[in-house]
């Protein structure tokens, strides 16, 4: 027979990547809340700091699974699943660039994937609403 060990999660480190992860969403809402059709074909660091925070929400809603509060448990499950963005090509490759030049199918393309950044958007809006709920009882387990 193989025994378990599980370890409860360390609140007061859970608060603070909390107010990493709020960090990191207002920047990433200053930077590409409105994003241009330039920045939307060449910018390369937008998935990158996009694949960053769906890691970084990951990690923490992973370290409150083990939590044996009914209250964070129920927080955890209302977090939203952040979809990727609509982008057929990898910002600034030959097919972005091919893409951005020809514009008539780059400029439907961008208008297809602003239906996307929107729900992303909102997406992480509610996830900062809801980090800062979950802190708030945290802060008092």
């Amino acid at each position: 027979m193989k025994e378990v060990i599980i370890s409860p999660p360390v609140y007061p480190i859970i608060s603070l990547k909390i107010d990493e992860l709020n960090d990191d969403i207002d920047s990433y809402l200053n930077n590409y809340k409105t994003m241009s059709y330039k920045t939307y074909w060449f910018d390369e660091k937008h998935d990158q700091q996009f694949a960053a925070l769906r890691n970084s929400i990951d990690a923490m809603l992973n370290s409150l699974g083990n939590s044996t509060s009914s209250e964070v448990l129920n927080k955890a499950e209302k977090y939203p699943v952040l979809i990727t963005n609509f982008r057929p090509f990898k910002a600034g490759s030959v097919g972005a660039k091919i893409f951005a030049y020809f514009l008539p199918a780059g400029l439907v393309l961008r208008l297809i994937s602003l239906l996307f950044d929107r729900r992303i958007n909102k997406d992480l809006l509610k996830v900062k609403k809801l980090n800062n709920e979950l802190q708030l009882i945290t802060e008092r387990l």
